[in-house]
């Protein structure tokens, strides 16, 4: 699917699939970050700061909305 994008690109693409999942879920970002033992502003910079979750982090986030890995990194 990436083939032949910079990572700029990639990055954004999994930023903007992971808030956009964490938003579809209907869980309250405190529950997410709080499940996920990470501060509220931690989660925020996902969304807002360009930033990306720590690999275990990003498992537990998939885990706690119910969505697969594959999804957010666009994985078929």
């Amino acid at each position: 699917m990436f083939e032949g994008y910079d990572d700029k690109y990639i990055r954004d693409k999994i930023r903007q699939n992971l808030a956009l999942a964490i938003k579809q879920s209907g869980i309250s970002q405190t529950v997410i970050a709080k499940e996920a033992y990470i501060s509220d502003a931690s989660l925020s910079d996902y969304f807002h700061k360009g930033t990306l979750p720590s690999l275990c982090t990003f498992v537990r986030i998939c885990k706690i909305i119910g969505v697969s890995a594959d999804e957010i990194l666009d994985i078929e």
